[in-house]
């Protein structure tokens, strides 16, 4: 059942063919092309941190960048990289970057605060989501479709969260969307309180995130795991 609602979802997003790509063995999407040394340099860092979570420096330097410009953070970081690895329960994961037989997704965390117990952004983080669309829109990330992942702390239940990270996981998707990117490249997937960044700290703030993955071929079967966190 979750999938098939999975399905009809990302066929609403991105058409029947793409959604049945997406969900089926011969799912094909595009990787971020690799540019040239004078494009490289004139590619803003954070374009380049979503396009691939692996290419630390940047991701460094797109943090520098967001912390220079004092948007808030819940620690000394606005985003960070790391890799959701589903373990067999497909009910937990480890933010890190050790190597796990269990597959593994690529993601930049992004400190984006809501208002409490509400979809609604809190206020001043219209200037983040501004950064996160033109970044997205940049030609080093706009061939490039998006898993928006919705996260929660451990305070409340677990469907109570699953519900409120899905609406988090939409809304961030609905704000992108109206700045410009292409609703078709941003598939929102809520997980509640599923995977923390801060494991030993459940309730922690930081938990309550969200993160960009970019989605290739091999991400198929991974979306459809994440999906199954909050059925």
């Amino acid at each position: 059942m979750r999938r098939a609602l999975l399905a009809a979802a990302l066929s609403l997003a991105l058409g029947p063919a793409a959604a049945q790509s997406l969900l089926g063995d011969d799912a094909i999407w595009g990787d971020p092309e690799i540019s040239l040394p004078g494009e490289a340099l004139a590619t803003p860092p954070l374009a380049r941190c979503l396009a691939d979570p692996a290419d630390w420096q940047s991701c460094a330097a797109a943090n520098q960048e967001m912390t220079d410009g004092g948007l808030e953070a819940t620690g000394p970081h606005v985003l960070e990289t790391g890799v959701l690895r589903l373990g067999p329960s497909e009910a937990r994961a480890d933010i890190g970057s050790p190597p796990s037989p269990e597959p593994a997704l690529p993601v930049v965390e992004a400190d984006i605060f809501f208002l409490f117990d509400s979809a609604d952004f809190a206020p001043g983080e219209s200037a983040k989501l501004d950064r996160f669309a033109v970044a997205l829109e940049d030609p080093a990330a706009a061939a490039v479709t998006f898993l928006v992942l919705g996260h929660t702390d451990a305070k409340g239940s677990a469907a109570y969260n699953c519900a409120l990270s899905a609406r988090r996981a939409d809304a961030l998707a609905a704000a992108l969307a109206e700045r410009g990117v292409a609703a078709g490249r941003l598939v929102a997937i809520g997980v509640g309180e599923a995977l923390p960044r801060n494991a030993a700290d459940p309730t922690a703030a930081e938990n309550r995130r969200v993160a960009f993955a970019p989605l290739k071929a091999a991400d198929a079967d991974r979306i459809v795991r994440l999906a199954r966190l909050c059925p």
